[in-house]
């Protein structure tokens, strides 16, 4: 840049200068400068509608995550692996009702212990783990979105598939990333 200024016969900008010029534009605009404008709007874009509920527990979503630790033995310190977390959250509250946390990968059988856990009180589960903290949240949900996956409803008829035997209907919802993921549920 400072060669570009002397060939027009500028004089160049100082850093202080440059830093003022960039800090002035909005977050969109340098990261459409720096990405282009595509990837701009895919990172500023509003996300408009989402699920609307009018209680607690009226919808929750089923969310498998590999989280980001590595488990090590506690004598050989050899790598166990990464667990999955599978979590219970209340669309209405935005609150986590229930988790469950494995090395296997997410089947029907952990998000069944994560509902389970989002339905129990969790006052003694808590005081098992020494947490003096409330976690108020629990009930029977009315719907539970789950992402689409065979393995989840395998061997089992559509009715069952559909409905939890204590009142909670099942909503299918495609994979993150596919094409025909709902806009918005959470934002992402």
């Amino acid at each position: 840049m400072r060669q570009d200024c002397r060939d027009a016969g500028l004089r160049p900008p100082s850093i202080k200068a440059l830093r003022a010029r960039v800090s002035a534009r909005s977050l969109r605009e340098r990261a459409a400068a720096r990405d282009g404008a595509e990837a701009a709007g895919n990172r500023f874009r509003q996300v408009h509608g989402g699920l609307r509920t009018e209680r607690p527990l009226q919808i929750v979503q089923i969310d498998h995550t590999k989280v980001d630790i590595m488990l090590v033995d506690d004598i050989t310190r050899a790598c166990i692996g990464r667990p999955w977390l599978t979590l219970v959250l209340d669309v209405h509250t935005r609150l986590v009702a229930g988790l469950y946390l494995s090395l296997d990968p997410p089947s029907a059988a952990g998000t069944g212990l994560a509902v389970a856990h989002a339905i129990l009180p969790k006052t003694k589960w808590l005081a098992d783990r020494g947490v003096t903290l409330a976690w108020p949240v629990h009930g029977i949900p009315e719907l539970i979105h789950v992402t689409t996956d065979e393995s989840s409803t395998r061997g089992r008829s559509p009715a069952a598939a559909s409905s939890t035997g204590f009142g909670s209907r099942i909503a299918r919802r495609p994979r993150r990333g596919s094409a025909a993921t709902s806009s918005g549920s959470w934002g992402h």
